[in-house]
């Protein structure tokens, strides 16, 4: 709709007034046009590959999250101070996975002291479909301790050369 004067904006919100729908969304355009909506900024995108690893971090605020592979078939994403990780997706294929078919991602969150869980979701890279984690045997496990978070995905040797998407949210 438009961006406002915050006196305007005021003017939505006083006793007794029923804002509009209209008045609501001059409110939020308002908001993200001054890079306030959620009081920290803009949204940034990391892209981070690790041989076929591929995934994007998107964050508010704070520098470039950073990713290390530290074994066979697990990766880590550092996030940095100040920094809040929104989402993470990632693509990859057989190749990173370790001897036991398992896809481990860690995010240490340790800058910021803070305990993160997220929603996980697989896709197939073949057709773009949620896979249904209990039928499939690919049903993660999540773990978080010292502003670590673990996600373990078993099973995913069965999406061959087409490949997967994990979901981080």
């Amino acid at each position: 709709m438009a961006i406002v004067s915050s006196t305007v904006l005021k003017s939505y919100f006083e006793v007794g007034d029923k804002p509009t729908e209209a008045q609501y969304i001059d409110l939020i355009d308002t908001l993200f046009d001054q890079g306030v909506a959620v009081g920290i900024g803009e949204m940034q995108t990391d892209s981070l590959t690790s041989g076929a690893f591929v995934s994007e971090v998107s964050r508010l605020a704070g520098t470039a999250t950073t990713l290390a592979n530290t074994g066979t078939g697990e990766y880590t994403f550092t996030v940095q101070s100040s920094a809040h990780v929104v989402a993470i997706d990632i693509d990859g294929d057989n190749t990173i996975l370790n001897g036991s078919n398992e896809l481990i991602i860690k995010i240490n969150n340790s800058a910021n002291s803070q305990d993160r869980r997220f929603i996980v979701q697989l896709l197939d890279d073949n057709n773009d479909a949620l896979v249904d984690q209990q039928l499939t045997g690919t049903a993660h496990t999540q773990a978080v301790s010292g502003n670590i978070t673990t996600i373990t995905l078993p099973g995913m040797n069965g999406f061959g050369a087409t490949g997967y998407r994990v979901l981080l949210r």
